[in-house]
């Protein structure tokens, strides 16, 4: 009798959550699509290597009308141009793209906090959506791949919710696990999600039960564990990409070690309460043993992550008790002596507790893909937190502009 019930959990399990997927593409089919004007568009090229003008751009649509291209235009003439419009513009004007600006391969990130729950997944997928929407990044089509690690599966629930892994594809691990070629990974393994220029490798409950197999000899032939995600997967894409964003789960296992030695910059959410605070603490202090451990299996002292952290979740100001100014302030300091050693620094910008992060999750989406008059809360929060989240996924990106020049440098 027991068993039956637990089968009956199962089957509503399922039943729940294909209703719940189709639902939300429901929301995502009535969302609005984002469309610029020739005066958007001459705002967009400030943020490229091109001079500007609205007669700059009315000149290339000019060209382009002539050799047979067509823009639309609104009731009252105006022309009304879609994200692909925009992008042939710019390919029309020569705008250099991030492909052009740098040739050493994907520069791969990590989320790191072995606590759940502070927000590694929402940063990931906040900090991709960024650099497919944000203006400062629309023209340069920075090319996004999320390796999805965490059996959660949270990123790609988020960015290709109803897509079902078939028998002849494969998940991240499951990659990780068997020799694909180049081929095989683009065409069976990297899905392309409705974000232009961002693609996903899922991650699935299935893969939570084959990640502790990794470590056996006959998947590693040889090979150390933790280098498996570069040596099989990430090196023969690396090329195909301007960034690849790892997001892991809270375990400190042979998964998370193959985030590290594949990623070039680990970057830490770490929330100001005592808890989460304190887990962070406990995670830097072990993080030595794992890095000592990466080097004594080859991996070599200079390829070593770069390391950095924000402070995450933070209570807006309006909100925030004496109480909670008073952690606030005392975790900002000790985060900060935390990182005050030779080569380490943090990132300027939190990223504070906003309801409209979450709400633009219930749309299947984060802030930076949602038109302001599709949100439904109240606009001046989502302005709020379109404000602040944009300032913190810049400074993310200037820091890591300063560190892709600084490795190109050294190659």
């Amino acid at each position: 009798m027991q068993l039956q019930k637990y089968k009956f959990l199962s089957e509503t399990a399922q039943k729940i959550l294909k209703e719940r997927t189709e639902t939300s593409y429901q929301m995502r089919d009535d969302l609005k699509i984002r469309t610029y004007s020739q005066n958007e568009v001459k705002d967009l090229l400030k943020f490229t290597d091109k001079k500007y003008s609205k007669q700059k751009v009315s000149r290339a649509m000019d060209e382009m009308t002539a050799a047979g291209y067509t823009f639309s235009r609104g009731n009252n003439n105006h022309y009304i141009l879609s994200r692909d419009d925009v992008l042939a513009i710019a390919e029309h004007l020569d705008v250099t793209k991030f492909r052009d600006e740098y040739d050493n391969g994907a520069y791969v990130i990590t989320m790191l906090n072995l606590k759940g729950g502070v927000g590694k997944s929402l940063a990931t997928n906040m900090l991709s959506h960024a650099l497919s929407y944000l203006d400062q990044y629309i023209l340069r089509e920075p090319r996004v791949l999320i390796i999805d690690l965490d059996p959660q599966g949270t990123s790609s629930q988020q960015n290709v919710p109803a897509y079902d892994v078939s028998d002849t594809e494969f998940t991240s691990i499951n990659a990780m696990a068997v020799e694909l070629t180049k081929e095989e990974i683009l065409d069976s393994a990297i899905i392309s999600t409705e974000h232009r220029n961002l693609s996903i490798i899922k991650c699935t409950t299935d893969d939570g039960f084959i990640a502790d197999e990794l470590a056996n000899d006959d998947v590693c032939k040889g090979a150390y564990v933790g280098s498996l995600l570069q040596t099989r997967v990430i090196d023969k894409i690396k090329d195909e990409f301007d960034f690849i964003l790892l997001d892991v789960g809270p375990h400190l296992d042979s998964v998370l070690k193959n985030a590290l030695w594949a990623s070039d910059l680990l970057i830490a959410p770490v929330p100001p309460t005592f808890v989460n605070f304190d887990s962070t603490l406990r995670m830097m202090h072990r993080l030595y043993e794992v890095m000592e451990d990466l080097v004594d299996n080859g991996l070599a002292d200079e390829d070593l992550p770069e390391i950095t952290a924000f402070l995450t979740k933070m209570p807006i100001d309006t909100k925030e008790s004496a109480y909670d100014h008073q952690i606030n302030e005392a975790a900002n300091k000790e985060l900060n002596l935390l990182f005050s050693g030779d080569g380490l620094s943090l990132l300027s910008k939190e990223l504070y507790h906003e309801d409209a992060y979450e709400r633009c999750l219930e749309l299947g989406h984060t802030i930076f893909a949602i038109h302001k008059g599709d949100y439904p809360g109240d606009a001046k929060a989502f302005n709020r937190a379109l404000f602040t989240a944009t300032k913190w996924a810049v400074n993310i990106m200037d820091q890591i502009d300063i560190r892709m020049k600084k490795r190109m440098a050294k190659r």
